[in-house]
């Protein structure tokens, strides 16, 4: 049968409840306590194809990319600070933000890369900077690539990686 997961969860709660307690008793609401560093500022390497090869260097399929960031928090927002695009030679091609994005709890934040930009190539990736509460989870990212070869379906996906973090 499946696991029982109830003592995860309330560790979970305690230590959130923990972390808000510590914030109270310091006279800050859980949000100024991040602001005033109690928090995580960590950036995540995405892995990505726009394209890629089915034979010789002459046959390739174009691929769609999207990009999603899973704020897997059941009570904190996260706060995205950037989510860029970068091609194989590590160029980087576009912020896919302006400004500073609230992904509030359960929330997913997608971003798609067209299936006719060829700019990435086999080696696009994604850069994606992340503020969020010491206490709650990291996000979940991931790049899903799909697209179709000689009537058929190609699909691909790709998990993030920590390449950068400093939680207080």
């Amino acid at each position: 049968m499946g696991q029982d997961n109830r003592p995860r969860r309330r560790m979970g709660r305690l230590l959130f409840g923990a972390f808000g307690l510590l914030a109270l008793a310091a006279g800050l609401a859980p949000q100024q306590a991040v602001a005033q560093g109690r928090a995580c500022q960590e950036t995540y390497y995405v892995p990505a194809l726009s394209d890629i090869y089915t034979g010789g260097r002459a046959n390739f399929a174009q691929l769609a990319i999207t990009l999603s960031v899973r704020n897997i928090s059941e009570a904190e927002s996260l706060t995205l600070e950037r989510v860029d695009y970068f091609d194989t030679s590590g160029k980087k091609l576009r912020a896919l933000i302006e400004a500073s994005i609230e992904v509030k709890p359960l929330e997913t934040a997608q971003y798609l890369i067209d299936i006719v930009d060829r700019e990435g190539g086999g080696g696009a990736n994604f850069l994606v900077g992340v503020t969020r509460a010491a206490a709650m989870p990291a996000p979940s990212l991931d790049a899903v690539m799909f697209g179709s070869f000689a009537q058929r379906g190609i699909s691909l996906a790709a998990g993030s990686r920590l390449v950068s973090g400093n939680c207080d």
